[in-house]
This record gives structure tokens, sequence and C-alpha cells, in this order.
């Protein structure tokens, strides 16, 4: 729910993120508090909003879905193939790799991908009620 930056505040590109936030319904006030704070009970509720703005936009979501390996043409990443042997062809590719990406990133580098480092990144943090753990660890033992 808290929102922090290191990028400055005022920074046209902080500015359209929390405009951004503020139109798919977090508080007003994110735009004016000195630490904004979204509330961790809205972050759910703005992110289906993000999700069915890019839906309605032509945005295909994939869960779950290992990609094997990037699809090149003509010196662009035109899409990707599945570990199932599923190809996905598009115009662009978003690569939400998570924290085990180490040989996409190689695949990337591989096919000549320009890589840079960003200034600017989202993180979440997602709680779990304790029995949901439990069960997801421990299985019918817990």
């Amino acid at each position: 729910g808290k929102l922090t930056t290191r990028i400055g505040r005022n920074s046209n590109e902080v500015r359209e993120v929390l405009k951004t936030l503020v139109h798919f319904g977090a508080p007003d006030r994110i735009l004016v508090d000195g630490k904004p704070h979204l509330g961790t009970d809205n972050l759910v509720r703005l992110l289906k909003g993000f999700r069915e703005e890019l839906v309605s936009l032509g945005a295909v979501f994939k869960w779950e879905g290992r990609v094997e390996s990037l699809m090149k043409t003509d010196g662009h990443i035109s899409g990707v193939r599945l570990a199932g042997g599923e190809e996905i062809c598009a115009d662009a590719v978003i690569l939400a790799t998570g924290h085990s990406c180490r040989e996409l990133y190689h695949q990337l580098h591989d096919l000549g991908v320009r890589l840079e480092p960003k200034d600017f990144a989202v993180g979440f943090r997602i709680e779990h009620p304790q029995p949901l753990i439990n069960r997801a660890q421990y299985g019918e033992y817990a």
C-alpha cells in the first residue's frame, strides 16, 4: 500500500503513475501527500481495473505459462513459445519474469536484445492467511 520512489516525487514519470492510480480508483490524496499510501485493501481493486483496461485494449494474460523460448522476426521479438509448445505471436511482448528468469535473460542477450537497467520499478507485497500457506506447504497435514 505504501508508495515510495527514489527518482523524485514531482518528476513527470512519478506524477503520471500517481494520476493513473487515481484514475483506477486510488484515493485522490496520493497526489498531494508527502508519503502517499494506497491502502493494501485497494490494491486488488486497482489491479483488476488495470487488467480489465489492458484486456479491453487487446492485451492477453497467460498465467502459469513457462516461456520456453522467444521468437524473433526481422530483428524484433515477435512472440513467445511456451513449454507446452504453444506459440503466441504479438506486436509487443511484456515479460513479467518474476525471480527465476536467468535463462530468459540469457536468451534475450543471445538474440541481441539491448538490455539496460531502468530507474523505475513497481512492486507489491502480497499477504496470505496463515491457513492458506499451511495448506500450500503441508497439504493434508496442515
